[in-house]
C-alpha cells in the first residue's frame, strides 16, 4: 500500500481523521499520529523534544490525549459533551 506523511498544526485535520476512522473502523490500524512536543528542560533554557505515538481507536478516540494547549477551547468544550 501507499504511505502518506502529513505534517499539520490543524486540529480540524486531526478531528476529521478521527471521524473517518470512526466511520471506517477497518482503517484504524493504518492511521497513526506522531506528535512532537517541545519543552524547556527544568532549570534550563535548553529545549528538548518528546515524541508521542498516538493511535486512533476504531471508535475514533485517541489512544492518549494531546497536550492541553494543542486544541483550542471549542474542542475542549466539545469533548466535555
Amino acid at each position: 500500500g501507499k504511505m502518506f506523511i502529513i505534517e499539520t498544526h490543524s486540529e480540524h485535520i486531526i478531528l476529521k481523521t478521527q471521524l473517518l476512522v470512526k466511520e471506517n473502523p477497518e482503517i484504524a490500524e493504518d492511521v497513526q499520529i506522531i506528535f512532537v512536543e517541545r519543552k524547556k528542560l527544568r532549570g534550563s533554557n535548553k529545549l528538548t523534544s518528546t515524541i508521542h505515538s498516538i493511535d486512533i481507536k476504531k471508535s475514533g478516540k485517541l489512544s492518549e490525549p494531546f497536550p492541553d494547549d494543542f486544541f483550542d477551547i471549542s474542542y475542549k468544550l466539545f469533548s466535555q459533551l
